[in-house]
């Protein structure tokens, strides 16, 4: 699995640049998760049967740099067609978020990213590297703990500007539930399960799409909190 949370905290770090334009660090946030939303096509290719669907769907299209380059085209002409600037800030936000998620796979993920999809091979700089057993069971569970930190920075943005007191509640609920499920998973990573790990990995699939899809959508309906100037 990929650390979409973790992409998403490194998101934050541009907040004292990217607020001076409307809408811009909103689209640095949500380009920063946006790549791996392409797991929504792996799981439903590995409910329908598809041989490898991970292989075939995922770090393709929405790891390449063609990709930004089309976000961003199409983010101005909205702008110009809707006469209104934000949308242009909001897609160049988002191709400076899907770059910063594409370097970051590139610099901590032991895969290679094709970032020129769909022509000529991957980027692998780690190749030659095999990581830990250690190290590469307690990878997927850290996930939920990015997740959680995640939601956590949501629900301080929110204290500290005075915004989204209704939203407060439910963020505080998916940092907590975020936060026991990654100490849940990182034991069972580490426990012989035999024949249940595969039901374990499901288990911890579909929580990694719920985890990815509050997060895109809390992001959106936080946006009052982080984008005060």
């Amino acid at each position: 699995m990929p650390q979409a949370g973790l992409h998403a905290l490194v998101g934050v770090v541009t907040r004292k640049q990217a607020v001076r334009k409307p809408w811009l660090f909103l689209g640095i946030l949500l380009g920063s998760i946006f790549p791996d939303m392409d797991n929504y096509l792996v799981a439903v290719g590995t409910v329908t049967g598809i041989q490898e669907p991970d292989e075939l769907f995922h770090r393709t299209f929405t790891h390449s740099v063609f990709t930004i380059l089309f976000i961003v085209v199409l983010f101005y002409v909205a702008a110009l067609i809707r006469k209104d600037d934000r949308w242009k800030y909001f897609g160049y936000g988002m191709g400076v978020g899907v770059a910063m998620h594409m370097a970051l796979d590139l610099l901590i993920w032991f895969n290679g990213v094709p970032i020129f999809w769909p022509l000529g091979s991957e980027l692998n700089f780690w190749a030659n590297y095999n990581p830990p057993e250690a190290l590469v069971k307690i990878l997927n569970p850290a996930e939920l703990l990015f997740f959680g930190l995640y939601f956590y920075w949501l629900l301080r943005a929110a204290q500290s500007n005075n915004t989204n007191v209704p939203l407060r509640p439910a963020v505080r609920r998916w940092m907590n539930v975020m936060y026991l499920l990654f100490i849940v998973f990182a034991i069972l990573a580490y426990v012989e399960l035999g024949s249940f790990r595969q039901i374990t990995e499901l288990v911890f699939g579909l929580t990694y799409l719920i985890a990815l899809t509050a997060a895109f959508v809390l992001t959106i309906r936080m946006r009052r909190s982080f984008e005060v100037v």
